[in-house]
């Protein structure tokens, strides 16, 4: 676990590219050309066969023609329409989300519902397919095999800065590889494979610096899920224990009950962070959240204080390190043509709230490559960095050198700030197969 204080240096974005580079020309990422072409052959055929199940309703391959069917049949989607600028309504969505709020709604036909869900199947397949589809002809076979004896190849990624620090990666784009075909990415015969990932980063730096709750933070570390804090602190502490601040508190056990409501809790965070009550079901789990969480006075002066900001035209904000965010940067910004409008202000707030606390993961993350660079190039010969996602670290350590740094690297996405939450990484060590289909060859 590494220990970090809140004033220490974060290294730069620039210089956490350059590490990942360097151990890519050592080595490159190898991935399993056979387990890609086994993939990249099944779901081919099954996408076709999606396709062929609604072919005689509508083209599902086409948005075009998909849009056309839905205005034909009067099917609204549009509960994510994006914006077209000075209040006037974009086109309708049609992401997985938008879909399936259509289906819930029981105002359609379970014929047309089926088009519906086979849409969003057949074009989740399409994201999948496409990145296999590059990778099989942009790259030639390895004479090296596999751990297991399967043909490779190895592609040496750009890697590029993204706009919360993060660090993203391009030609290849692996990081955007659905974790469905995860275990696409292999090592060669005499390594080991070990990936260790950052669990609940986002909850526990919330809880940890943004609410800075003391009584919520014991709520998560008596289980030592972030979850089960806000499922304790919002059902179980009366409103008496809250205003108290009282500590001596116990978990309970964690019954079917206590498991239902921590799944829902974990499908409730960011709307209520950003603000919203809405509760259309009447949900009384997220009542109780929205009324303990997103009624929370930190929660409020928090979203106060962003919205002063960007009223007097400020764009950046800083992660809890301290690291700078333009909340005007990325993708998202595109989808606003109007940028006075209500809702554009509305997403600078949102962004003023998510940005830092993805900032704040990504510095804990630059440190995690600092710490693990030293390591591999002060003790290792062959080990090496294969890539750092997101929140998780994966590495190639050969066997000569495994009693040496494994149990080090285990923990390099563990951290203890001061007095946050600890942040507990998950070791992995092996290729785990992540996919619906099994390993045939």
């Amino acid at each position: 676990m590494l220990n970090i204080k809140l004033g220490c240096r974060v290294p730069s974005v620039q210089d956490c590219c350059q590490i990942l580079a360097d151990h890519n020309a050592r080595f490159g990422i190898p991935l399993d050309y056979d387990r890609i072409c086994e993939y990249y052959a099944y779901y081919t055929m099954k996408a076709e066969k999606i396709y062929a199940s609604v072919a005689r309703y509508v083209n599902i391959k086409e948005d075009a023609d998909f849009r056309a069917w839905l205005y034909r049949n009067n099917i609204r989607t549009g509960l994510l329409t994006t914006d077209g600028g000075r209040g006037k309504s974009g086109r309708v969505s049609l992401s997985e989300e938008s879909i399936n709020a259509a289906i819930a709604t029981g105002l359609y036909s379970e014929e047309r519902n089926n088009v519906l869900r086979c849409y969003s199947e057949y074009k989740l397949i399409a994201h999948l397919v496409a990145p296999l589809r590059n990778i099989m002809h942009g790259y030639d076979v390895s004479p090296l095999e596999t751990y297991d004896g399967h043909r490779m190849i190895i592609c040496h990624p750009d890697w590029v800065p993204q706009n919360t620090g993060r660090i993203g990666m391009q030609n290849p784009g692996l990081m955007n590889i659905a974790k469905v075909l995860a275990d696409i990415e292999t090592v060669p015969k005499g390594w080991v494979y070990l990936t260790v990932d950052s669990g609940q980063i986002d909850p526990r730096i919330t809880q940890s610096f943004y609410i800075n709750d003391p009584q919520l933070k014991k709520c998560t570390v008596m289980y030592n899920d972030a979850y089960y804090g806000y499922v304790h602190y919002c059902t179980i502490l009366t409103d008496e224990d809250r205003k108290s601040g009282r500590l001596d508190l116990e978990p309970v056990e964690l019954s079917e009950e206590m498991q239902v409501k921590r799944k829902r809790f974990k499908t409730y965070g960011n709307a209520v962070m950003y603000g919203s009550t809405s509760n259309p079901d009447n949900d009384p789990y997220k009542a109780a959240f929205i009324r303990c969480i997103g009624g929370h006075p930190q929660r409020i002066k928090w979203q106060e204080d962003v919205t002063a900001k960007i009223e007097r035209g400020i764009r950046q904000f800083p992660t809890a390190f301290g690291t700078p965010i333009d909340i005007t940067q990325g993708p998202s910004n595109a989808n606003y043509s109007d940028k006075t409008s209500d809702s554009y202000i509305a997403h600078l707030v949102r962004c003023a709230i998510n940005n830092p606390v993805q900032g704040t993961a990504a510095d804990l993350m630059r440190m995690s490559i600092y710490e693990a660079n030293k390591i591999l190039i002060r003790e290792c010969d062959r080990s090496v960095i294969l890539r750092y996602t997101h929140d998780s670290g994966t590495f190639a350590i050969h066997e000569s050198e495994y009693d040496r740094v494994a149990d080090r690297l285990s923990g390099i996405t563990s951290y203890q700030v001061e007095d946050w939450i600890p942040i507990y990484g998950d070791p992995q060590v092996g290729i785990k197969q992540s996919g619906e289909l099994a390993r045939f060859i």
